[in-house]
C-alpha cells in the first residue's frame, strides 16, 4: 500500500515540477523564481 501511495506522490512531485518550468517559459523569471522556491520550501 506505501508503494502506491509513493509512487503516486512521485507523479505528483514530477507533475507539479514540470507544470512549474511549462509557467517559467510564458512568465516572467522573477515571479516564477519565487513561487518554484516556495514549492520547494513546501516540500
Amino acid at each position: 500500500m506505501m508503494c502506491v501511495f509513493f509512487s503516486f506522490f512521485l507523479f505528483v512531485s514530477v507533475f507539479s515540477i514540470t507544470i512549474v518550468e511549462i509557467m517559467l517559459q510564458f512568465q516572467t523569471m522573477g515571479v516564477v523564481s519565487d513561487v518554484k522556491v516556495n514549492i520547494l520550501g513546501a516540500l
